[in-house]
Order: structure tokens, then C-alpha cells, then sequence
């Protein structure tokens, strides 16, 4: 298991677990959505255990550490990927943004 900053760089597997611990201190942005199925939370967080796939890894793509979930009830409506917290932050407003045009 590999372990992130939050600016992409290594960091200790104590820190990474303590960082993973405090789930609130990672939240980037959080937003919920009325819509005719029900209220979507939109949640974006910083997740220092990097998601990668083993083949993103090989073809040396960087650490995937941020993550944007739409969640209707405990159902995935859309999730989103990014490497950096501006990534992040545009995913969140992208993902926001269907979700309030009616599009997941």
C-alpha cells in the first residue's frame, strides 16, 4: 500500500493511516442535491491511499488521491478521479453541475 500527500507526494504508512482516520479533516467540499429521486450528497475528499490501477501505475500515471462521490441514498450515482486538489475541486463542480442539470 503507497501513501500520499496532498500534493501527490510519498508520505510514511503512519501518517497515511492517521491521515485516513480523520475522515473530516480530508473533506474538500460536500454539497447536497434535491432531486425528484431524493436528496444526492456530492462529497469530495482527499484519500491518501492511492486508487490507481496496477496498470496506471506501470504506464506511470500519477497517484489518483482525490475522490468525488454523488451518492443517492447509499446507490453511486457517479464518482470522479483526480490526482491534484484543483483536479479535485472541478471534478466536484462538474459532478455538482449534472447532478443539478438532472444528469448523473
Amino acid at each position: 500500500m503507497a501513501f500520499f500527500g496532498v500534493k501527490g507526494n510519498p508520505i510514511s504508512d503512519a501518517t497515511g493511516e492517521a491521515l485516513m482516520a480523520d475522515s473530516d479533516a480530508r473533506r474538500f467540499a460536500h454539497d447536497t442535491v434535491t432531486t425528484d429521486a431524493g436528496p444526492v450528497k456530492v462529497s469530495t475528499m482527499f484519500i491518501p491511499d492511492d486508487m490507481r490501477s496496477a496498470q496506471d501505475v506501470e504506464d506511470g500515471l500519477p497517484p489518483l488521491i482525490f475522490e468525488t462521490a454523488a451518492l443517492l441514498g447509499s446507490d453511486e450515482v457517479a464518482i470522479e478521479r483526480r490526482s491534484t486538489g484543483d483536479e479535485a475541486i472541478r471534478a466536484h463542480l462538474d459532478v455538482l453541475g449534472r447532478i443539478q442539470g438532472g444528469r448523473p
